[in-house]
C-alpha cells in the first residue's frame, strides 16, 4: 500500500531507493585511452588571479596521471582550446567522460568529440561516483601535483609517471641514490599494475556492496519511474520528479527516460502505474502539481470585496435597553 502511495512517495515518507552493486569503471589498458574530464572551481581568495579562478582537470584513467590547466572562464570553447593543447601533446584518447556540465553537453562540444573520433561518455544526473577518478583527484590538487605525479597510487601501486611515461621522474633526493640502480621494465611494471587494480577494485566492491546493503535494480526499459532531485524549486515542492517512461538502458544501472535525462538507478523509484486517467481518479488529490513534483494545495475562498454593504433589514426581536446604574448619577444623552 505505501509504496504504491502517490503522496506518501512525494512526501518523503517512503524511504530513498536501494543501492545498487558497485561497478567499478575497467581500467584501460594502455595510457591515455581513457580521459575524464572535470572542473575544479571557482577558486576564491586574496591573491587569485583572474585568469586563473578555474581549473580544468583531464585525468588518465590507466595512469592516474593528471593535466591541470588554469582558466579565467569555462566555456565551451576554452574547454575546446585546452583539448587541442593536450592532444598536440599526448595524442588522441579513444573516451571522453565528463559529467552533465554546460560546457560538456552543448552541441559544439559534441560536434568536436564527434570530428575528432572520440567517444563521449556522459555520467548519470548527480552521480559523480561514475566520475569518480577525477573528482578524487581535485581532491589532492592542494597536496600538489609533483607529489602526485611521483608517489606510488593506492589502486596500480606504481607511480604515474611510472605508467605515463615508462619511467620514473628525477628528483632531487634521486641525486642522492647511484645511478646505476637498473629501474623496472615498463612492462613488467605494467603487468603489475593491472593485477593491483583488479585486487583494489574487488576489496573496493565488496566493502561497499556489504556496507551499503546493495540490491540489483528491477528497473527495465519502457517502466514508469519518478527521479529524486537533490534539491528542490521551494518548500512546497517535492524532491520527486513527475513520472518519466525508461526508453533505455545504458549500463548496468544507468537509465535514459523520456526526457532525455541520464539517471542512476539509485536515485530511481519505480511507478506502479503510468500516469493517466486511472491514477487521477483514484488520487483526485494528486492533480496537474502534484505530477509536476508539487505538493497540491485546496484552492483559497474568494473573499468578498471590501466596501460598503447594503443595510439589512432585521426581522428577530430587539433586547430593552436601560441605562446603567453606575451612570444614574450623571446627564447622559445617548444617541440612537
Amino acid at each position: 500500500m505505501v509504496k504504491d502511495c502517490v503522496p506518501c512517495l512525494l512526501s518523503g515518507k517512503s524511504g530513498s531507493p536501494a543501492s545498487t552493486p558497485l561497478q567499478p569503471t575497467p581500467w584501460p589498458p594502455r595510457p591515455w585511452e581513457h580521459l575524464q574530464l572535470d572542473i575544479c572551481g571557482e577558486i576564491h581568495g586574496r591573491g587569485v588571479p583572474h585568469h586563473q579562478r578555474f581549473l580544468v582537470v583531464a585525468y588518465d584513467l590507466h595512469s592516474k596521471w593528471p593535466e591541470v590547466v588554469p582558466a579565467g572562464t569555462v566555456t565551451t570553447r576554452v574547454i575546446i582550446d585546452i583539448l587541442e593543447g593536450l592532444f598536440a601533446r599526448w595524442g588522441l584518447p579513444l573516451t571522453i567522460t565528463t559529467d552533465n556540465g554546460p560546457q560538456f553537453i552543448s552541441a559544439e562540444f559534441s560536434d568536436f568529440l564527434r570530428n575528432k573520433g572520440i567517444k563521449h561518455n556522459r555520467t548519470a544526473y548527480f552521480h559523480p561516483q561514475a566520475n569518480g577518478g577525477v573528482e578524487r583527484f581535485n581532491q589532492s590538487l592542494k597536496n600538489g601535483i609533483r607529489a602526485h605525479l611521483a608517489t606510488q597510487h593506492a589502486t596500480t601501486q606504481a607511480s604515474p609517471a611510472s605508467l605515463m611515461l615508462g619511467r620514473e621522474m628525477d628528483l632531487p633526493l634521486d641525486r642522492l641514490r647511484s645511478r646505476d640502480a637498473v629501474a623496472p621494465a615498463a612492462g613488467s611494471v605494467r603487468d603489475a599494475a593491472q593485477a593491483a587494480v583488479a585486487k583494489h577494485q574487488g576489496e573496493m566492491k565488496r566493502r561497499f556492496d556489504k556496507k551499503r546493503g546493495v540490491k540489483a535494480t528491477t528497473i527495465q526499459v519502457s517502466d514508469w519511474v519518478r527521479a529524486r532531485r537533490p534539491q528542490r524549486e521551494n518548500k512546497m515542492a517535492s524532491f520527486w520528479s513527475q513520472p518519466l517512461q525508461v526508453t533505455r538502458q545504458l549500463g548496468p544501472a544507468t537509465f535514459l527516460l523520456g526526457d532525455g535525462s541520464r539517471w542512476h538507478a539509485s536515485r530511481l523509484r519505480r511507478v506502479p502505474t503510468p500516469p493517466g486517467p486511472t491514477m487521477a481518479t483514484r488520487l483526485p488529490a494528486a492533480g496537474a502539481a502534484e505530477m509536476d513534483g508539487t505538493v497540491s494545495r485546496p484552492p483559497r475562498p474568494v473573499l468578498p470585496r471590501a466596501g460598503p454593504q447594503p443595510m439589512v433589514g432585521v426581522d428577530r426581536p430587539q433586547r430593552e435597553r436601560a441605562r446603567p446604574s453606575r451612570l444614574q448619577d450623571y446627564v447622559t444623552t445617548f444617541h440612537t
